[in-house]
């Protein structure tokens, strides 16, 4: 088994397209209409604590999202954030990467953002990485985002405060 950095896809040998043709329902809805439904799929989500959720849906070179998937992604984004979320975002980046085996997400640019709870699609992180959007929206929710070495440092305080605590213990035995 080969080592895999976080994100990337475990066993892109495995991946197959998601065919929903045997998953189309007919349902009747809330005011009476016949609505035809089938299960989507969303690209990327990202979740912090009940708090914050990032929703990304990637389209190539500027393509629209689906009627459905932009209604989908505002009810989600309203309910999350009328419920317990103080926000919820869905990003519609766009991707250039052709004939790539795989598309760099990090690299996508965001084309349109829903921002639960504001009832519109805005342009606010226009023209931003995915990255980028995402660093933004993690520092806008007072997540702060670490470099390696700050990790790194963060790991060895958090050690030798251990080390400390555990010396102390010997210490009254």
């Amino acid at each position: 088994m080969r080592d895999v950095k976080k994100g990337e896809l475990r066993n892109p040998e495995q991946q197959q397209p998601t065919n929903y043709s045997g998953m189309v329902y007919n349902v009747l809805n809330q005011n009476g209409t016949i609505v035809e439904i089938t299960p989507t799929d969303i690209d990327g989500l990202l979740e912090m604590e009940g708090r914050l959720a990032i929703f990304k849906e990637f389209k190539y070179n500027d393509s629209p999202l689906e009627v459905a998937q932009s209604i989908s992604f505002k009810n989600i984004c309203d309910g999350l954030v009328e419920g317990t979320y103080l926000e919820a975002v869905a990003l519609h980046i766009g991707h250039y990467d052709g004939e790539a085996e795989q598309i760099d997400c990090a690299k996508g640019i965001v084309l349109n953002t829903y921002i639960g709870g504001l009832n519109k699609w805005s342009n606010k992180y226009n023209g931003l990485t995915a990255d980028e959007a995402v660093q933004r929206i993690l520092r806008e929710s007072n997540y702060n985002t670490l470099t390696d070495k700050e990790v790194i440092e963060l790991k060895i305080e958090r050690q030798k405060a251990r080390l400390i605590e555990l010396k102390k213990m010997l210490d009254n035995v």
